[in-house]
């Protein structure tokens, strides 16, 4: 089925405003990291990790999907917007969304949580009545922190538009299901379905419980970043984003997480960076941190990280 154990898969990528993605940052500096479009937009990629693990498929994130309508895909710059490309780059390794054993949401944002669901268009009359006829992966478990849960049923005003009802409705249905196929958890470090394999690390500075997956499997430990460092710029301590619910705590977040990885030597998976999928990370000469050993990502969206 797949040569490697670890795989980065490309979703469909969205494009946000860049002085939303940098905050307090002035454009005269962002601009030198990243080029805006007219409508001052920065291109993001929706990233999942796909790891083989004691003969479970596990995908961390879901990405944005195409879910959206075409209103909504225009207004997030969506792209490939008739094709779910987790999807379509899942099958080039022959994996079908129903051999997907586990989903690990970091968060149910929509860039992070949206691909569980089935194109816009592709819904039944019959599927609207049933959230769960929407799930594009059927067959799969799924692991969310409680707070991260309890955010989504009941947002802020200030994050309610990251919750789109299509999604949450699901969500909700989903952890009503019989059987149950959601895991919940709360302030624990492990999980019952995963193995030893597996560790959750909460950070809270972007949004309440996000939940970061470190994978021990690989030949080094390798970290979900997710929203606490969506890429390779903001791994300098004082950049955060505008969307960002506390800043000063997620920059204490990430200076503790990145002391982590450089002493542990972990890689770091960035699920927004639009061209490098993993680093791990140095001190320069100005005690700042700054990636090293780069994987940047595949042309065709698929690209392998090890064993």
């Amino acid at each position: 089925m797949m040569n490697h154990t670890l795989y980065a898969i490309d979703g469909n990528s969205q494009k946000l405003d860049g002085g939303a993605m940098f905050g307090h940052c002035p454009k005269s500096l962002w601009k030198k990291w990243v080029t805006c479009d007219e409508d001052n937009r920065i291109p993001l990629a929706c990233r999942s990790l796909l790891i083989q693990d004691h003969q479970k498929l596990i995908l961390c994130e879901a990405g944005i999907g195409n879910f959206f309508s075409p209103k909504l895909m225009d207004r997030y710059g969506i792209s490939s917007p008739h094709i779910h490309q987790l999807q379509k780059r899942l099958q080039t390794l022959s994996v079908f969304p129903s051999d997907v054993d586990v989903i690990i949401l970091s968060h149910l944002h929509f860039d992070h949580a949206g691909g569980i669901l089935k194109p816009y268009g592709q819904i039944s009359t019959t599927e609207q009545h049933n959230p769960l006829q929407r799930l594009m992966f059927p067959n799969s478990h799924y692991i969310i922190s409680q707070g991260a849960l309890q955010r989504a049923l009941n947002p802020h005003p200030r994050d309610r538009a990251s919750y789109p009802i299509e999604l949450i409705t699901t969500i909700r249905a989903l952890i009503e299901q019989k059987p149950k196929k959601v895991e919940i958890l709360h302030q624990q470090s492990h999980s019952q379905i995963l193995g030893k394999n597996f560790q959750f690390i909460e950070t809270h500075g972007h949004t309440p419980h996000q939940l970061h997956t470190l994978y021990g499997g690989a030949s080094h430990p390798i970290f979900m970043c997710s929203d606490l460092i969506p890429g390779t710029p903001w791994l300098h301590l004082p950049i955060t984003a505008g969307y960002d619910r506390y800043p000063e705590q997620l920059i204490d977040e990430k200076s503790h997480i990145l002391k982590r990885a450089l002493h542990e030597n972990w890689q770091l998976f960035y699920t927004h960076d639009p061209s490098t999928v993993v680093s791990k990370v140095i001190e320069d000469h100005n005690k700042r941190y700054v990636s090293s050993d780069v994987i940047t990502m595949a042309h065709d969206g698929v690209t392998p990280i090890g064993e």
